[in-house]
């Protein structure tokens, strides 16, 4: 019975095979020779399409389509521009340099491009990371906040390494002790309490540029910091002494906004003064337990909100957005204006954020513009290019790769999922980054 079964399975696997391929008596068979697309006899001297004829030789039958080639019907190639790029001279992309005779050429660059800063100064930028090679001196931050403190110091460079280098210290001491810098969006929302334009607090290499002037104790950052002006206070990333010098100047002035840790009624000396000069505007509560790292893996109890930059995020160039640790209010000073609804609504939702990624959102008006002009995109003229300018790369986690890719212009976002790999090869990270440039040209080509 077994055999039978065999049998029968062979047979009818012979017959799909012969209704698949199998030669028919009563249909006609042509075998030719046929000339596909059309010779090329203007194109590039380098096209080898320009030199030859195409022809396809095949046996058919009445219900199969002639077959040829996709290659054949490609555009003639996009020629290579055969110069050799050097960075602000040839690759701006505000001022594209022109082909031979008008004509659109392709520049590729093998790999990211490394400024040197000045001579004699072993300063480079690569990839949005600025580092300090200087003996002692040590260090890396973003190269936006390198350009915006380059931009409005006003010692040398060489004054400039060593500051970074201290504040470098200061921070990683902060961070040791367990602070993190708030994101963007919640400044902002602070910001709107008081139309703030000074910072006290942070690191010269973390706190935001969105402020005109920012600092802490006698130590500037940039701006004019010893002018009077509406102030966010950070009082967590203080050090004792420069608490002490923030509270005498809290006590000569109507128009600080504070941000720190919820407190208890006790006779902490800054308890003090926001109970007697100032009131509670908003309180940011944290539901779920105590925070247990910053990796939000699936096993951790998951906070709501997101308002903290991870510890070295300035190092890394990482504009992640971790979970809430722990109740925070903001104080503004009694006679300040009342805060109006809108304002309340602001600061909730920035406290209650659920995005892992701070804003990133270029504005190239105001203090920030320095900033952005330093990023990698600034660097190459981007901000000012002519046409479309897209960002795309891809990624490779726990096997399973995706490609993403950003307009500047339209402010929107792609992204595709990518096949490819084996088991036993693994995947291919070039495939994806592929990906990330194929949905590019697809987006391109709805919004054209």
């Amino acid at each position: 019975m077994r055999q039978d079964d065999e049998a029968r399975e062979v047979a009818e696997e012979a017959w799909l095979l012969d209704q698949v391929w199998g030669k028919w008596g009563e249909e006609e068979v042509t075998e030719d020779w046929s000339q596909v697309g059309e010779e090329r006899g203007d194109g590039e001297e380098d096209d080898i399409r320009s030199h030859v004829k195409v022809w396809a030789h095949g046996r058919k039958q009445k219900w199969e389509p002639q077959s040829s080639s996709l290659a054949v019907f490609d555009p003639a190639p996009i020629p290579d521009y055969d110069f050799k790029v050097e960075i602000g001279r040839d690759l701006l992309l505000d001022d594209v340099p022109k082909g031979e005779g008008g004509k659109g050429y392709v520049s590729v660059a093998e790999s990211s491009f490394v400024w040197q800063e000045g001579q004699g100064l072993g300063v480079k930028t690569f990839e949005g990371l600025t580092t300090s090679f200087e003996a002692g001196k040590t260090w890396t931050i973003m190269s936006g906040i390198w350009n915006h403190l380059k931009a409005t110091w006003e010692g040398t460079r060489t004054e400039l390494v060593e500051l970074i280098f201290e504040e470098k210290k200061h921070q990683e001491k902060l961070e040791e002790a367990g602070y993190r810098s708030p994101t963007w969006s919640l400044l902002r929302a602070l910001q709107s309490v008081n139309g703030a334009k000074r910072l006290y607090g942070e690191s010269a290499i973390t706190a935001a540029p969105i402020f005109e002037a920012a600092g802490r104790g006698d130590k500037p950052y940039w701006g004019k910091w010893t002018e009077a002006a509406p102030t966010i206070i950070l009082w967590e990333s203080l050090a004792e002494e420069d608490r002490e010098v923030c509270l005498e100047e809290m006590k000569t002035s109507k128009n600080w906004v504070v941000w720190c840790r919820s407190r208890k009624k006790g006779n902490d000396e800054l308890e003090q003064l926001l109970r007697e000069d100032g009131r509670e505007v908003f309180q940011g509560r944290c539901g779920g337990g105590e925070a247990k790292g910053e990796d939000d893996s699936e096993e951790k109890e998951m906070r709501k909100g997101r308002t903290r930059k991870s510890k070295g995020w300035w190092r890394r160039g990482d504009v992640g957005a971790y979970q809430n640790a722990g109740n925070m209010t903001c104080w503004a000073h009694r006679e300040l204006a009342a805060v109006d609804e809108e304002t309340r609504n602001n600061m909730e939702a920035a406290w209650e954020a659920e995005d892992d990624k701070d804003e990133c959102i270029v504005n190239l008006e105001g203090p920030e513009r320095n900033y952005w002009l330093g990023s990698e995109a600034g660097m190459l003229g981007c901000y000012w290019f002519s046409g479309v300018v897209f960002a795309g790369d891809g990624s490779d986690h726990k096997g399973r790769m995706g490609a993403g890719a950003c307009c500047l212009a339209w402010g929107s976002g792609c992204s595709a999922m990518c096949g490819g790999g084996t088991r036993r090869g693994g995947h291919k990270f070039e495939q994806a980054r592929t990906g990330s440039t194929s949905t590019s040209v697809e987006k391109n080509k709805i919004h054209r």
